[in-house]
């Protein structure tokens, strides 16, 4: 799924797939809405574009179906106290 930030009438508006999606006063909040729903809707990515309709940023949102644990990279069989 895509998600465009884009200028529309002294407005920013968020396009869902070309499709009009939401419409917010900055660029900011409708940054954060896109990327809201972008992250929601993974896989997903937020194009958000400059008031002349360049690309200014693109944000990538993929699959994480467990959330990642602190100690995810440590050796289960390592001891947390090596002072021995």
């Amino acid at each position: 799924m895509i998600f465009d930030v884009v200028p529309y009438e002294g407005r920013w508006r968020v396009l869902r797939d070309g499709r009009l999606d939401s419409e917010h006063d900055t660029q900011d909040q409708a940054t954060l809405t896109a990327r809201q729903r972008a992250e929601a809707n993974a896989p997903s990515e937020v194009l958000v574009h400059t008031l002349d309709g360049e690309i200014h940023s693109i944000s990538s949102y993929r699959d994480r179906p467990f959330p990642r644990r602190p100690h995810e990279d440590q050796d289960p069989d390592q001891d947390d106290d090596q002072s021995n």
